[in-house]
């Protein structure tokens, strides 16, 4: 919690309006990118029936929405990486392009600009949260995709998204999103939030899966915000990271092991975890079990708990 309360400090304190105010509030330059391969892009305007027929989205398909966080756009490594896996998975994929309203683009050149800039983002995750909704019930009612065959997966700030969005379908709809998953959850004026509102939590979909990798630095350290929490390594510093997370941006390292372990076990399904409960959830230590279950997309819906699981390096 130290490192938490520094980071928090410094957001506090910031008062560069210089950044902030290149950041945009307009959720109308929100984009939403259609690939049908890994290789093949195209955009859907929202509301726009002429775009989302040239885009040959298929109908009544299971469909994974994908939103990365702070400075992110359609190109972050994050968002590329899951798309190409769930490309290769089938059914629709869609990265959610909030660059403008995220600080995608911005030269930060010291901490007070990045924490000016970090408070502007967080100020639109509620409106992005909620035109996403929007654009998932567009994709609903002209293309007979069902909120239940949707899956929303948010890294970071893109995970409070995908939370907004899952209450916002709720209320504007009376509808559930299928799923919706939580790569390392933003900390930073989220952990210890009271309000469930204002960020992701169980409730918010059918099925709501978090995965902690850096809690209490830029991940969010609260225990049992998702049906699943599954502590990667612990949840809070991972392997190979220990001299990026000092002398880099602090934790940042740790905080995208959340995603390249997420989209790892799609694939090596020797990637597997046991149940925790207590210290040894939070503990590096490997835990051994028989019954321990598949994680990331192969993780069953059906799971519920605190789950623990010793992982590699990951470059």
């Amino acid at each position: 919690m130290l490192k938490q309360t520094i980071i928090l400090g410094l957001l506090c304190w910031a008062s560069s309006p210089a950044q902030a105010q290149s950041i945009s509030k307009n959720v109308d330059d929100m984009k939403y990118f259609y690939f049908p391969t890994a290789n093949q892009k195209t955009e859907i305007a929202y509301n726009n029936q002429n775009s989302l027929v040239a885009s040959n989205i298929r109908a009544n398909t299971k469909t994974t929405i994908i939103v990365d966080g702070f400075l992110s756009d359609s190109t972050s490594p994050c968002s590329t990486i899951t798309k190409d896996t769930y490309t290769s998975r089938g059914g629709n994929v869609i990265i959610v392009d909030w660059g403008r309203l995220s600080g995608s683009g911005l030269t930060l050149g010291n901490p007070l600009a990045t924490a000016s800039a970090y408070i502007s983002a967080l100020g639109n995750v509620g409106p992005v949260g909620a035109r996403l909704a929007e654009f998932l019930n567009f994709l609903r009612q002209n293309k007979q995709i069902q909120f239940s065959d949707m899956t929303v997966i948010g890294h970071s700030l893109g995970a409070h998204i995908a939370g907004a969005a899952g209450t916002n379908v709720q209320s504007k709809y009376g509808q559930n999103i299928g799923r919706i998953v939580g790569l390392d959850p933003a900390g930073p004026f989220f952990s210890m939030q009271v309000d469930r509102d204002k960020r992701l939590h169980k409730g918010d979909a059918t099925f709501v899966d978090i995965y902690h990798s850096n809690r209490g630095t830029l991940g969010d350290s609260d225990h049992d915000t998702g049906d699943v929490n599954v502590y990667l390594n612990g949840g809070n510093n991972q392997p190979g990271c220990e001299e990026a997370d000092s002398s880099g941006f602090a934790g940042y390292c740790s905080h995208s092991y959340s995603w390249k372990m997420f989209n790892a076990a799609a694939t090596n399904t020797n990637l597997r975890a046991c149940p925790c409960s207590g210290t040894a959830c939070t503990s590096a230590a490997q835990i051994n079990c028989s019954n321990s279950v598949n994680i990331g997309p192969n993780l069953p819906t059906s799971a519920r708990g605190r789950l623990h699981i010793t992982g590699p390096q990951l470059d």
